[in-house]
């Protein structure tokens, strides 16, 4: 089965999810100290038992269905989801117009560019480097040529075949 279908199997699932069996289940020992954590590094106090037993128990809840929340058909409408619909017109108004990439640069209007481009004609821009910092080269330990040092490893080298000339690892 194609990873889209089964991505989409599993959200049809969900959708008939009944979800007040969660209200009704004790907090487990991770949520419990999760709550505990958000009231001591927020310096969370409350008016009385009750609100921190709300609070309490909208900690459960959240942590426990988030990930339900997130592949929901009522978050994928919302507004204020960045990726629905709804939610890139009303960034997109927020914006004055502008649009946005999918890396998040805002990009400006056909005007504002050619009015940019009839006032100024720079030359571009050199592109920054955003790949990883170039490796060093392999020391050579004494009595060793440069040549026969181990080249650097790259990735993990798992599945990699070895080199029909490389000597025994031992």
């Amino acid at each position: 089965m194609p990873r889209k279908a089964a991505a989409t199997q599993v959200v049809e699932e969900d959708t008939e999810k009944d979800f007040t069996i969660y209200a009704e289940k004790e907090p487990t020992g991770t949520m419990v100290a999760f709550a505990d954590w958000l009231i001591d590094v927020c310096e969370l106090d409350f008016p009385n038992g009750k609100a921190e037993e709300n609070f309490r128990f909208g900690v459960q809840l959240g942590g426990t269905l988030r990930m339900d929340f997130q592949a929901s058909e009522y978050w994928r409408a919302d507004e204020r989801n960045p990726r629905s619909p709804a939610g890139k017109k009303t960034r997109a108004a927020a914006n004055g117009g502008a649009t946005t990439t999918r890396r998040g640069k805002a990009q400006a209007d056909e005007e504002e560019i050619e009015e940019e481009e009839g006032e100024e004609q720079e030359a571009p821009a050199k592109p920054t480097r955003r790949g990883r910092a170039a490796a060093k080269p392999a020391a050579t330990g004494r009595g060793r040529s440069p040549a026969a040092a181990k080249p650097a490893a790259t990735g993990r080298g798992r599945g990699r075949k070895p080199a029909a000339d490389a000597a025994a690892p031992y």
